[in-house]
């Protein structure tokens, strides 16, 4: 059986992102939420037992990087970004 790639979004609760920032900022400072979003999901994809690929896209919301006059909807974009736990 061959794998294959999936898609999957999830929100986080509120009071979860609240613990894992109070958390970042003690044993990460400096640490984006991205980073600390990102490195917690690896290392409970890896506890799970899931390979993820290290050719990972994040979609990136480039509204803001536009002048507000240009946007009529939404603008988006596959960034690929190289994750790995360690």
């Amino acid at each position: 059986m061959q794998p294959s790639r999936h898609t999957v979004h999830r929100t986080i609760s509120r009071s979860t992102t609240d613990e894992l920032f109070a958390w970042g900022k003690a044993a990460a400072p400096g640490a984006n939420a991205f980073g600390l979003k990102a490195a917690a999901l690896l290392i409970a994809f890896r506890a799970a037992g899931l390979e993820v690929s290290q050719d990972v896209r994040v979609v990136a919301d480039l509204r803001r990087y536009l002048d507000w006059r240009y946007i009529d909807g939404n603008f988006l974009a596959g960034v690929p970004v190289r994750l790995n736990a360690p």
